[in-house]
C-alpha cells in the first residue's frame, strides 16, 4: 500500500533533517526549533529537492534543501549557528551565497520565460533570451542573476537580466490590475505556480535589448567548461572520483 505524504508532512520531515543537521554541526549552539511550510519539492532519480518557508519568523526564511538517503546533503542558506548558547541570541548572519545554476535548472528556465513574457508584454516584442550562466541567491526570496544574450529583431546583444521570485508581497503596479489578463496567471513560471511573485530587473531598456549592449558584459562568460560541481544539484557529482596522491621531494 502506497500512501502519498501530505505537504504537511513533507515539511515536517524536511524540517526535521534540517534540524538533525543544525543540531550535528552546530551541537550547543544549534539554533532553535522552526516551523516551517512547503513551498516546493521535486524528486528526480531519488533525490529531493525541497524548498520550505519559516512560518514562525518575523520575517519569513526560505530554505533549499536537497535530501537523498534521509539525510540532507545541500542547505542554501548554510547551516548558521548561535555565536554562543543563548536562546535570545540571534543567529549569525545567514544570508545566502550565490551558488551556480545549472543552464536546464527550473530557475534558470523560469528567469528566461519571465524575460521573455515581461518584454511580449511591456514592449510587444519577442525577445529570446539565451542564457550563458546564471546564479542564485536565497535570501527572503530566490534572486537569479543571469548573463545572457537577448536576441530579436534589432540583432544579438548581451545582458545581465535579474529575475527576483519573492515569497510574499503585492508588487503589482496598479495601472496593471485594470488589465483584463495577467501573464503571472495566464503564463506562470514553477516559481509563480509555487505561490510566489516574480519581478525582471534590467539595467538598461528592457525594449531596445536587441539594440543596445548591456554594462559589463564578460567575455569570459561565453565560455562553458564542463566543471559542474559547483552547481546547484551537483554539488557531490565528483565524491567517487579516485583521488590521486602524490609524493614530494624534501630536496625539491
Amino acid at each position: 500500500l502506497l500512501v502519498e505524504q501530505s505537504a504537511e508532512q513533507h515539511a515536517a520531515r524536511a524540517g526535521f533533517l534540517f534540524a538533525s543537521m543544525e543540531r550535528k554541526q552546530c551541537h550547543e549552539r544549534s539554533p532553535p526549533a522552526r516551523l516551517w511550510s512547503l513551498l516546493d519539492r521535486k524528486e528526480i532519480d531519488g533525490i529531493e529537492h525541497v524548498v520550505l518557508r519559516s512560518d514562525d519568523d518575523q520575517r519569513p526564511r526560505l530554505q533549499y534543501l536537497v535530501v537523498q538517503h534521509e539525510q540532507v546533503i545541500v542547505a542554501d542558506p548554510p547551516v548558521a549557528c548561535l555565536v554562543r548558547k543563548d536562546p535570545d541570541l540571534h543567529v549569525e548572519d545567514i544570508g545566502g551565497g550565490d551558488s551556480n545554476l545549472d543552464l536546464n535548472d527550473p530557475m534558470t528556465k523560469d528567469c528566461k520565460q519571465l524575460f521573455e513574457r515581461t518584454a511580449m508584454e511591456n514592449c510587444g516584442k519577442k525577445f529570446k533570451l539565451n542564457v550563458i550562466s546564471a546564479t542564485l541567491q536565497i535570501i527572503d526570496g530566490f534572486e537569479v542573476n543571469t548573463e545572457a544574450e537577448v536576441e530579436g529583431q534589432g540583432g544579438k546583444k548581451r545582458h545581465s537580466p535579474i529575475c527576483l521570485f519573492e515569497a510574499s508581497g503585492d508588487h503589482r503596479d496598479a495601472s496593471l490590475l485594470q488589465k483584463s489578463a495577467d501573464p503571472a496567471e495566464t503564463d506562470p513560471t514553477e516559481a509563480e505556480k509555487s505561490g510566489l511573485v516574480a519581478t525582471l530587473t534590467m539595467q538598461t531598456d528592457l525594449c531596445k535589448a536587441d539594440e543596445q549592449e548591456g554594462p559589463g558584459a564578460s567575455l569570459e562568460q561565453n565560455f562553458a567548461f564542463g566543471e559542474l560541481s559547483r552547481y546547484k544539484g551537483y554539488e557531490h557529482v565528483n565524491d567517487e572520483l579516485p583521488r590521486i596522491h602524490v609524493q614530494l621531494d624534501a630536496n625539491a
